[in-house]
């Protein structure tokens, strides 16, 4: 059950951090003096583009860090620390509470659903007993 926690909190970090870095780049675009998506933004209002380019550059980056806090969990997982199990522990509490915040605001509760149930799945994987104790030793010959 650690090895499918370990491989879901590397596949979730990853997409994480893509899409973090996405919206660290359309805040830039935002801010660089793009103009939005016709029909859809309008950024010719005033004080419109640098308010909606801080917030998605500040998400972001909020977003990235969080990432890459659950990427260096997945490598420290490897050597099955208590340490590492409870930072893994404490990121998956981190992203319910998010999925949680995400279905109660959002206009559909869809990715916080998902983000919620992964997570949960994942804390469970990490919270099996045994799942502190070191790897077999296996002798090579």
């Amino acid at each position: 059950m650690l090895r499918i926690a370990r491989g879901l909190l590397w596949i979730e970090t990853a997409i994480w951090v893509v899409l973090g870095v996405l919206l660290i780049v359309a805040a830039f675009i935002v801010l660089g003096g793009g103009r939005g998506i016709a029909g859809i933004m309008h950024v010719d209002e005033p004080g419109f583009a640098p308010g909606l380019s801080a917030w998605a550059l500040g998400i972001g980056i909020a977003i990235v860090t969080v990432a890459a806090w659950g990427l260096w969990t997945a490598v420290a997982l490897r050597r099955r620390t208590r340490r590492a199990l409870i930072g893994a522990r404490i990121y998956c509490c981190v992203w319910i509470a998010v999925g949680l915040i995400w279905i109660g605001v959002a206009t559909t509760p869809v990715p916080g659903t998902v983000t919620l149930v992964v997570n949960a799945v994942m804390l469970i994987g990490f919270a099996v007993p045994g799942s502190t104790s070191p790897p077999p030793f296996t002798r090579a010959g």
